[in-house]
């Protein structure tokens, strides 16, 4: 039989350890804290998607600005 696992990871020096417990993968409490972590993760990951978006019609919109200003001082593109 093994000694049960003890887990002290990160503890002040001289804390008692303490006895690690099994997760039980299928628990409510374990569902709830992926798909609520998962949820946190798209909303920072749309948050910068978005934007990128935005700057990036920024900039579409700035070249074109400065296309219109060339062209109607008497630009010619090749």
């Amino acid at each position: 039989m093994h000694p049960p696992r003890i887990d002290n990871a990160g503890a002040p020096e001289g804390a008692s350890p303490k006895k690690s417990m099994p997760i039980d993968p299928n628990s409510r409490a374990v569902k709830e804290a992926l798909k609520e972590g998962l949820q946190e993760w798209l909303n920072d990951q749309m948050a910068e998607f978005g934007k990128w978006s935005l700057r990036t019609l920024l900039a579409l919109f700035v070249a074109g600005i400065v296309w219109l200003a060339l062209v109607s001082a008497g630009w010619k593109h090749p």
